[in-house]
């Protein structure tokens, strides 16, 4: 096992999750970080990339429910118009870059939050006002933005109702946005065990629809058929070249599970950077890495039988030196960044897998600059491995 002074856990662990929150609240809490670092990914990458910027979109597909006060609902929205009004002059001027669009199962809802979002403050210092859809002008001002390469985050609950669907199917098939996906349960079961399934989302499983359906008549364990919807789900973005992440938030008085976070992405760096973002709600395994799960305990390697893991430090370290002849050489942050994708593991993790490594003699660390050996590795420190022949 690591010694102690290598293994990593977050200064500040959230305990927000500590206590049952509505999905209103899980939704403001985890899309008002990652909208902002979102959007400074994508504008740092025009700076550099791009001769002429084309606008950020940001589609919110489920901005309150059939029933709803908007009283819990109208928080995330407006939080969103908010750090555009906020950015306005800066360096990254959001408020100029980035166009909105709000759409959910309702219309009167959508009607509603629309009088909420004009009562705000803010609102007439907003260079593009949201627009709503799928109001047919709205939607037209929608793919033309997509029609000339302007990248997106869509939020959505894939399992809702039509429209969110119908986008979804869309997007993913031509335009390749960022999803940002929030849905529990219930959104599951009542989507995929109806007696009239959505055309949608029958096209989006394609034959993965026939054999969820299959599943669910011999397994009735409500827990298992989530495993392998969410499996199947996962599966198919991938195949469409999407890197996904899963979070799962349990109940705080036990683990079944309350709400899962689906991230996916096309873009390495968005993929970190949501990783890292929900690193202060996961719980972790003793030796620092990450369960990804609120709310869960993790396997406690000491004790008499314990549990086979996916992810561990050890595993990682006998994966690097299998891997040596692909990453001789290397900085320890492009290892990281090229290893961990679809892991649990994060940047931490690897530097204790080094120094563990370098403690039994299999690598050696080097300064990049002096290429001096050095006694404890950084990002930047160049990994040389003695077990190539």
């Amino acid at each position: 096992m690591a010694s102690t002074s290598s293994l990593f856990m977050p200064e500040a662990l959230s305990d927000f999750f500590r206590t049952r929150r509505s999905y209103a609240e899980t939704k403001q809490e985890i899309l008002e970080k990652l909208f902002e670092i979102w959007c400074s990914t994508q504008l740092t990458v025009q700076q550099v990339q791009v001769k002429e910027p084309v606008p950020l979109l940001y589609l919110d597909l489920y901005a309150g429910p059939a029933e709803s006060d908007l009283t819990e609902w109208i928080t995330s929205p407006a939080k969103v118009l908010e750090s555009l009004y906020r950015s306005t002059g800066k360096k990254h001027d959001l408020n100029e870059s980035v166009r909105t669009f709000f759409s959910g199962p309702n219309k009167e809802i959508l009607d509603k939050l629309q009088l909420a979002l004009k009562n705000l403050s803010y609102y007439t210092s907003l260079t593009h006002p949201p627009m709503l859809l799928p109001e047919p002008t709205s939607q037209e001002v929608l793919e033309e933005y997509f029609n000339v390469g302007c990248r997106s985050l869509i939020f959505t609950n894939p399992f809702e109702y039509n429209y969110a669907q119908e986008m979804l199917v869309r997007a993913t098939d031509l335009w390749q946005p960022d999803l940002f996906m929030l849905f529990n349960p219930d959104n599951i079961k009542k989507a995929l065990t109806g007696r009239k399934a959505s055309p949608y989302l029958t096209e989006l499983f394609g034959e993965r629809f026939t054999q969820i359906k299959a599943y669910y008549k011999k397994e009735k364990d409500n827990a298992k058929r989530q495993e392998y919807t969410l499996k199947l789900f996962v599966s198919l973005l991938q195949e469409k070249g999407y890197l996904t992440f899963l979070f799962r938030i349990n109940e705080p008085s036990n683990e079944h599970a309350d709400h899962y976070l689906l991230f996916s992405t096309l873009d390495k760096a968005c993929y970190r950077s949501f990783k890292e973002m929900v690193l202060p709600y996961s719980n972790f395994e003793e030796d620092g890495v990450p369960i990804f799960v609120a709310n869960k305990k993790a396997h406690h390697q000491l004790s008499l039988f314990p549990k086979t893991r996916m992810y561990s430090v050890q595993k990682l370290m006998e994966d690097l030196v299998d891997k040596a002849s692909q990453y001789k050489y290397k900085a320890v942050a492009y290892i990281y960044e090229e290893h961990s994708v679809s892991t649990n593991y994060i940047r931490e993790n690897y530097l204790s897998a080094f120094e563990q490594l370098q403690q039994q003699g299999k690598v050696e660390l080097k300064n990049p600059k002096t290429m001096q050996i050095i006694r404890k590795p950084t990002p930047a420190s160049i990994v040389k491995f003695n077990t190539l022949s």
